[in-house]
């Protein structure tokens, strides 16, 4: 019994170091220029696209929170590039000129990653909560809009991807010898 408890305490650190998640909200970012770029768990991500790339309190306009990232202009289109392959979860598009009009991310890296087009509706995502991108080993994406946008984000989730780590059962050992198959 002790062996099958301390065998289920490290497979649960192990599941959720494997699972842990990285959201940037742009509460620690810097401006470089013509980018803006924030580090968190070791992962960088650097925006760029336009010149007057910003962060700042949005003041939880249509569901963000804390700090978002916007382009002051409006612009065809902003990247993200991260200095590693990451799964890109989730983000909340916004548009703070209060636009109405189509959103296309379109991932770089991975295998079979597509784009993903999303309504934006007087500035905000549908319901304005975040929108599911579910892309794998992503080491960038780009978003253009429909027309010239004010882009604007927040709450980007990531997770790690330089974990070589795969749980696959094939050669655990059964301590009791009891459970054969």
């Amino acid at each position: 019994m002790k062996k099958a408890t301390i065998l289920f305490a490290v497979l649960t650190v192990a599941f959720n170091v494997v699972n842990a998640q990285t959201v940037f909200g742009f509460e620690n970012a810097s401006e470089n220029g013509d980018t803006i770029e924030e580090t968190i768990d070791g992962i960088t991500v650097t925006i760029s696209g336009d010149p007057s790339l910003y962060f700042g309190d949005a003041a939880d306009f249509a569901g963000s929170s804390g700090n978002v990232v916007a382009t002051n202009a409006q612009t065809n289109s902003v990247t993200f590039t991260f200095n590693q392959a990451v799964d890109v979860n989730s983000i909340l598009p916004l548009n703070v000129f209060g636009q109405t009009l189509d959103y296309t991310f379109t991932p770089t890296g991975g295998g079979a990653n597509s784009p993903v087009v999303v309504p934006i509706t007087s500035g905000s995502a549908p319901g304005a909560v975040s929108v599911d991108l579910n892309w794998t080993n992503v080491t960038s994406f780009t978003v253009s809009a429909s027309e010239l946008a004010a882009f604007t984000f927040d709450n980007l989730s990531v997770a790690g991807n330089n974990s070589s780590t795969i749980f696959g059962w094939e050669t655990a050992v059964d301590v009791n010898d009891e459970h054969k198959l």
